[in-house]
C-alpha cells in the first residue's frame, strides 16, 4: 500500500510540475505579446501610409476584443493572465462596452438593477436571471467573469457542426416586437460565437408559432460572419418573408387562407453552421 501511495504521489507531483511549466510558458508568451503587437501596428501604419489600429492582448478572444476598444484609435491594451487582473479590468468596463449587450438590455440593467459596469453586473448575477432568459442571463454571468471557451489541444482539427441561440416568449403577432426578438437572439448568438472565436457561413432561422408548428428557413450560404449585426442582416429577410406569408389562425385553417392571418410566434431561434475558428492572440480593430 505504501508503495502504491508513493507512485500516486509521484504522478501527482509530475502533473503539478507539468501544469506549472505550462503556466510559466503562457506567461512568457504573454510578456512577448506587447512588443509583437506594437510592431505589427507599426508595420501596418508604415505599409498603408498611416492606417491606425487598436489592439487588445488578453488571456482569451473575448477579453482581447474588449481590450481593443480601450485605447482607440491608435493604441493597445493588455489584460494580464491572472484572475485578479481580469476581474479588475471587467469591474471598470462600462456595460455599453460589453460586446453583445444592446441598448435595450443595457437600459434594462441600468434602470432596474442599477448596473453600469462589469463589476456591478457580476454582483447582480442572481437578479439578472429574473430579467432575462436563462441562456441570456448565463451569458451575462460568463462575460462578467471573463469566461471564454478555450481552444483545447489534442484533436486540433475537431470543429463543432453548429451553434445556436433561441428563446421562448409570450406569443406575439406584432412585426416590430418580433424583429426586436430576432435582434435579441442574434445578440445572444453573436456573443456565443465571439466567446468561442467562431464564424459561420450558413444561417438557419427556426420559428415556432402559436399552434406549435415549427418552420425552419435557411439563408443562402455566404461569407463567414459572426457579429450580431451581420447575423441580423442575414436573418431578417427570412423573418420578413414569413411575416408576409402569414400564419394559421387559432385552431388552424387551410393553407389557402393562411395569408389572411398574421403570423403569431412564441419562439425564435437562430443557428449557424459551416463554422470555422477565428484564431487570434489579440483582438485588433482599425
Amino acid at each position: 500500500a505504501g508503495e502504491e501511495a508513493g507512485e500516486e504521489a509521484g504522478e501527482v507531483g509530475e502533473g503539478v510540475a507539468s501544469w506549472l511549466s505550462e503556466v510559466e510558458a503562457a506567461r512568457r508568451v504573454h510578456a512577448l505579446a506587447g512588443p509583437v503587437v506594437s510592431e505589427i501596428r507599426r508595420r501596418v501604419r508604415d505599409a498603408t501610409g498611416g492606417l491606425t489600429l487598436s489592439a487588445g492582448i488578453a488571456p482569451n478572444f473575448l477579453l482581447a476584443k474588449m481590450g481593443a476598444d480601450v485605447n482607440k484609435p491608435d493604441g493597445q491594451h493588455t489584460v494580464s493572465p491572472t484572475v485578479e487582473a481580469v476581474l479588475a479590468f471587467l469591474s471598470a468596463t462600462p456595460t455599453r462596452k460589453v460586446p453583445f449587450l444592446g441598448r435595450v438590455a443595457e437600459k434594462l440593467l441600468q434602470e432596474v438593477l442599477g448596473v453600469r459596469t462589469g463589476g456591478e453586473l457580476l454582483e447582480a448575477a442572481a437578479e439578472a436571471h429574473c430579467l432575462f432568459s436563462r441562456g441570456r442571463a448565463d451569458q451575462l454571468l460568463q462575460v462578467a467573469l471573463g469566461w471564454c471557451e478555450k481552444e483545447r489541444g489534442g484533436d486540433a482539427g475537431a470543429m463543432q457542426k453548429g451553434i445556436s441561440f433561441s428563446d421562448t416568449f409570450g406569443s406575439s403577432d406584432e412585426p416590430a416586437a418580433l424583429r426586436r426578438q430576432l435582434w435579441t437572439m442574434c445578440e445572444g448568438l453573436g456573443a456565443s460565437m465571439l466567446a468561442a472565436g467562431l464564424v459561420g457561413e450558413k444561417l438557419t432561422l427556426r420559428l415556432k408559432d402559436s399552434s406549435f408548428e415549427v418552420r425552419s428557413r435557411a439563408a443562402p450560404r455566404g461569407a463567414a460572419i459572426g457579429s450580431a449585426g451581420e447575423l441580423y442582416a442575414r436573418a431578417l429577410p427570412l423573418l420578413e418573408r414569413e411575416l408576409r406569408r402569414g400564419g394559421a389562425a387559432e385552431g388552424g385553417v387551410p393553407d389557402s387562407t393562411r395569408s389572411h392571418a398574421r403570423l403569431r410566434l412564441r419562439s425564435i431561434g437562430v443557428m449557424m453552421t459551416g463554422l470555422s475558428r477565428v484564431r487570434a492572440a489579440a483582438g485588433a480593430e482599425g
